[in-house]
């Protein structure tokens, strides 16, 4: 059996290994790591956005509201449960104006203890110039916030800020003869909150494999 380890190579061999003596071990998040906070085992209360500009508004209307439901859902499904309800936070900024250049007022009206704002630049599911083609690009910054402070004193400070990039797949792209594009998209999307959700509670190794 050791000599069928040591056959392998590199990563899977370390990997391999830390499995089978260890078990598929957690990783600190991204978040954890730059903050040293575990919102998984704290009972901070968590508000989330998502934006996009007027061309990802114009091609794919409901992606704002898709990805800020999917990244909910797979954060409150690893125990990051006390999550502002995204539609009272809909409410609170069509009734202000619809935007949320400042993020401190509805931080404030919420109580939130952390903001995360995903920021899309980028989201497309149609191959470049190949109409009958899917692949899905999505590329953005990811923002979170602390609401730190009492009283008149309260400020709102960036405490981690990181880009991230998505592509699916990586290989050649689908036709539309093989799956339609509305369910394409709603895959993609899937994949995108897993991607972003990543970045806030530990996890295996394994997870980003996927």
């Amino acid at each position: 059996m050791l000599a069928a380890m040591f056959s392998l190579s590199g990563c899977s061999l370390v990997v391999m290994t830390g499995k089978m003596l260890l078990g598929d071990l957690k990783q600190n998040s991204q978040f954890h790591d730059a903050t040293h906070v575990d919102l998984a085992k704290t009972n901070a209360k968590v508000l989330v956005l998502c934006s996009g500009n007027e061309t990802i508004r114009a091609d794919y209307a409901a992606v704002e509201f898709d990805i800020l439901e999917g990244l909910i859902h797979r954060l409150k499904a690893h125990d990051i449960t006390k999550i502002v309800s995204p539609n009272a936070v809909a409410g609170w900024i069509d009734e202000h104006g619809g935007r949320f250049d400042d993020l401190q007022p509805v931080a404030e009206h919420f109580k939130a203890e952390y903001v995360i704002h995903i920021e899309l630049s980028k989201f497309n599911c149609q191959e470049e110039n190949s109409p009958n083609m899917l692949r899905g690009q999505a590329e953005g910054r990811v923002h979170a916030y602390k609401l730190d402070g009492t009283g008149a004193e309260k400020r709102l400070l960036e405490v981690m800020s990181s880009d991230f990039n998505a592509k699916y797949p990586q290989g050649n792209p689908i036709s539309i003869d093989k799956k339609s594009a509305k369910n394409f998209q709603q895959e993609f999307i899937d994949r995108v909150c897993l991607q972003l959700s990543l970045i806030f509670y530990d996890h295996p190794r394994s997870e980003e494999m996927q």
